[in-house]
Order: C-alpha cells, then sequence, then structure tokens
C-alpha cells in the first residue's frame, strides 16, 4: 500500500509539473510572440519614420523630448543668419513635438506664401495663440474667421481712406507736429521712443479711433509702454518661449504652465489692451449709434513703431531741396532708398510671422508635414551676400539706377508677401516717407558722445518678436535756413 501511495503521489507530482512546464511554455510562447510584434511594429515605425525624415528638409538633429533644441545656438535670430549657409534654401529642426520649416531664400518664400499660398496660409496653434489670444483677431487665425475678418478690415480701411493721397493730410500733421516737438529739445539728447511712438499711434487711433488718443489721453504713456513690452518682451519672455520649445510643459501640464507668472503677466499685457480697443471702440458706437457689426479688425498694426532704425544720416545734404512737403516720390530717389535700404539692414520682424501647412505639401522636392509651422526667415533674405554684396554695410546705392532713380528690389519684403502679409503695409510706406521727409529736411541727426560708444548694442535691438532698437539717444539740431 505504501508503495502505491507514493506512486499516485508521483504521478500527480509529474502532472502537475508538466501542467506547469506547460503553462510556462505557452506564457513563454506569448511572450515571445508579444515582443516579436512590438519588434516588427517598432522596426516598421522607425523605417517610415526615418523614410520620413528622409524627406524633410536638412537641419539639425532631433532628440526624443527636446528636438533640435540641444543642438541650436542663441541667441535663435544670430543662428538663424546663418542657416542658408548650413542647410540650403529650406531647413528644419523639431520643437514642441512638430517640425518648424525655416524658408531661408526670397525664391522659398515666393514659393510657399504665393504660388502655394493657399496651402501656407494657416497660423501656428500652441499656447499663444490658443490661451493667450483665444484663437481670436484677425493676425493669429486663420480658416473662415480670418477670411471673414480680413475682408471686413480691408472694405473698412478702404472706406476710410486707408494708403490713399487723402490720407496724406493726417499723416503730415502728425509729423510736423513731431518736428515741432523736436524743435522745443534745443539740440538737447532726446530718447526717441515715445516722441516717435506717440506720433504713429496717433495716426492709427485717428483712422480706427477718430481721436488723436496720443495727446488727448494721459494715460496714452502708458498704452504706449504696453505696446512695447507686448512687441518686445510678451511674446519672447524665457518662460513663454520655453512653453512652445519643451511640450512636456504644454501636453501634460498646462495649467500649471498658465499659472506661472510670467505666463499669467503675458496674459495681463494683452487682456489690458483689448480692453483698451474695446473701450474705444464702444465710445464710437454710443456716440454715433452703429450696428452691432463686428469689432476685432483692429490690425497688429497698432505694435508696429518705430520702423526706421534712428542713425546718423550723413548724407542728409543730398536728401533735401527747398523746405516744401515733397509728396511726388519719384522727385526723391535718395529718401527712397535710404528707407528701403533701412528696411533692409534693420529687419523689423527677423523671422516674420510664422504660417501654418494646412496639408502635407512638397516644397522643393522635401516634404513639410500637415500642421508643421513654416516661418519666413526675412532678416536671412536680406543679408544674403549673394543677392546683397557686403550686407552688413549700409548702401543706399544699391538701389538707385544709372540714371539716378530709384530702383526697388523685391527682394527685401519687411512686410512679408503673399495672402498674409501685412494688412498695413501701404499706410506703413507712406508714414515712413513723409516722416522721413520731415524730420531729413528740417534737422541734422546726431548721436550724443556717450551713446556713440553703444552702437553696436542700440542697433542689436530687443530681442523680442519685434527687433526695436535699444534705449537711446539723439540730437536733433535744426538746420540752416
Amino acid at each position: 500500500d505504501k508503495e502505491k501511495t507514493f506512486l499516485i503521489r508521483r504521478r500527480k507530482q509529474d502532472r502537475k509539473g508538466q501542467f506547469c512546464s506547460l503553462i510556462q511554455n505557452e506564457s513563454m510562447d506569448l511572450l515571445s510572440i508579444t515582443v516579436g510584434l512590438l519588434a516588427v511594429l517598432a522596426v516598421g515605425w522607425l523605417i517610415s519614420y526615418m523614410s520620413g525624415q528622409r524627406r524633410l528638409p536638412p537641419g539639425p538633429p532631433v532628440v526624443p523630448v527636446l528636438g533640435s533644441f540641444p543642438f541650436m545656438k542663441f541667441p535663435l535670430r544670430n543662428w538663424l543668419c546663418q542657416a542658408k549657409q548650413r542647410y540650403g534654401a529650406v531647413c528644419s529642426f523639431q520643437l514642441n513635438g512638430r517640425q518648424v520649416v525655416f524658408l531661408n531664400t526670397y525664391e522659398a518664400v515666393k514659393e510657399a506664401f504665393v504660388t502655394q499660398g493657399a496651402l501656407f496660409s494657416g497660423r501656428p496653434r500652441h499656447i499663444f495663440s490658443t490661451r493667450v489670444m483665444g484663437n481670436s483677431g484677425l493676425v493669429m487665425t486663420d480658416g473662415p474667421s480670418w477670411k471673414r475678418h480680413r475682408r471686413f478690415s480691408l472694405q473698412v480701411l478702404r472706406d476710410c481712406g486707408f494708403g490713399k493721397i487723402g490720407s496724406e493730410d493726417s499723416i503730415v500733421k502728425e509729423a510736423l507736429e513731431l518736428a515741432a516737438a523736436l524743435e522745443e529739445t534745443r539740440g538737447q539728447p532726446v530718447s526717441t521712443g515715445n516722441p516717435f511712438g506717440k506720433a504713429v499711434s496717433n495716426v492709427i487711433c485717428m483712422l480706427v479711433f477718430g481721436r488723436r488718443l496720443a495727446t488727448e489721453d494721459p494715460t496714452f504713456d502708458e498704452k504706449l509702454a504696453l505696446i512695447n513690452k507686448i512687441t518686445q518682451q510678451g511674446v519672447s519672455h524665457p518662460t513663454l518661449r520655453s512653453s512652445v520649445l519643451v511640450p512636456l510643459l504644454t501636453s501634460l501640464a498646462p495649467n500649471f504652465l498658465m499659472s506661472m507668472e510670467a505666463v499669467k503677466k503675458s496674459v495681463k499685457l494683452f487682456d489690458e489692451m483689448f480692453t483698451f480697443c474695446q473701450d474705444e471702440i464702444e465710445k464710437k458706437r454710443s456716440a454715433y449709434n452703429l450696428s452691432d457689426e463686428p469689432a476685432d479688425y483692429i490690425e497688429a498694426y497698432l505694435a508696429e513703431r518705430n520702423r526706421i532704425e534712428q542713425r546718423d544720416p550723413s548724407e542728409a545734404a543730398e536728401f533735401y531741396g527747398d523746405k516744401k512737403l515733397q509728396s511726388d516720390r519719384s522727385r526723391l530717389p535718395l529718401i527712397e532708398a535710404f528707407l528701403l535700404e533701412s528696411q533692409r539692414v534693420y529687419t523689423l520682424i527677423p523671422g516674420g510671422v510664422a504660417h501654418r501647412a494646412i496639408e502635407d505639401t512638397e516644397l522643393f522636392g522635401y516634404l513639410v508635414p500637415k500642421n508643421c509651422n513654416v516661418m519666413p526667415n526675412i532678416e536671412a533674405l536680406h543679408s544674403d551676400p549673394e543677392v546683397f554684396p557686403e550686407p552688413e554695410k549700409f548702401r543706399i546705392e544699391r538701389f538707385i539706377d544709372a540714371n539716378g532713380k530709384f530702383a526697388p528690389s523685391e527682394r527685401v519684403i519687411p512686410f512679408s508677401i503673399g495672402k498674409r502679409s501685412c494688412l498695413g503695409e501701404s499706410l506703413a510706406r507712406m508714414e515712413l516717407f513723409i516722416f522721413a521727409i520731415v524730420i531729413i529736411q528740417r534737422f541734422r541727426i546726431e548721436l550724443p558722445d556717450d551713446e556713440a560708444s553703444r552702437m553696436a548694442e542700440i542697433l542689436e535691438g530687443t530681442p523680442g518678436t519685434v527687433k526695436a532698437p535699444a534705449e537711446h539717444k539723439l540730437i536733433f539740431k535744426l538746420r540752416e535756413e
């Protein structure tokens, strides 16, 4: 019996062992199959990814999470100016988990924004446009809303005489007011930011609100400072830059990001500016009993002041003849050339305003994926030595032909080109021309001795979206009658 019992137990143990071994073998087989499938999927994804990467424009390497960020140098503006020499007409890098394509030549910008303009008419989708701007307005939106607002804006601006000869009167008035204010400085050093900013703002305010707010509103200096913060600091603040660059901040902890003090401050800046504009619109509506028309046609041009970077124009004597205000541009080719060269050398918005590809698109043989941000590298275009020899030098003769006439270049595009070029271009060009005539004809412009040593710093400009000159002072001396 004992032997029989032992044999029975032994058989049970053997069966149990066989069963466990079977289960273990099946588990191992399942694990092997799972690992094999994952490996196949991973290899397939890698092949697909590498195939897609090979079709993308050239650029720095990409690492997980950080993208191309570790391989980029700051200030980014200077690094991008050399992009064409490194990578060619089109380059790309990865930020915030998506590709960003930079267009480094005029041909590339024209192909994308003009020839294929409809495919590149979108605007980026990131925390700035969604959380700060609320996907509203004219500049940072796209699709049917943008088209509707742009049509409305153009119609209203045309009704106001926007860009027409008749609209010169208000610009001339502000230019003469500015000249009178500069005369009162009696040759003493003066900061140019406030008086020039007020003059340009008054032109816009008269057009939009029907009032010279810069003169009439005692709090306008605060609003002007607000505009400066938005354009020169708001979007370029390190925290906001990091929110665009590092995907973890935006995708994993958006609420935490929005609670950060720097982001709160940036949102507050925009809220204050929008509130100011809305208040003025309500005043006009109540005064004239306007119907409930859309009010957000106000262009971001309000932020584009100081288009001419101030410098001592040693050629000034060649610019002016009599003391009369000239409106015939053909008679003043040197001033036209001076203005165009100023906009070439001192690009106001070096990286332009970003576009977004609304579908997979091919550009110069490269793949531009859907929702990829596309940026015109305008400063690189303007400093291309193949187009503008010795680009760092200020030479107005670049735009004067053999007959002494003004010869503009289509490759100088401070307002961008295509469907999404600056809505305020015609007014801005008129302002530039008239303000330049009034100032140059009446004053000799000099740098104070203590500012001359800071010339490189002044011209380096602010780090924000708008490249304004660093804070500085100039001396305005009346020319002899």
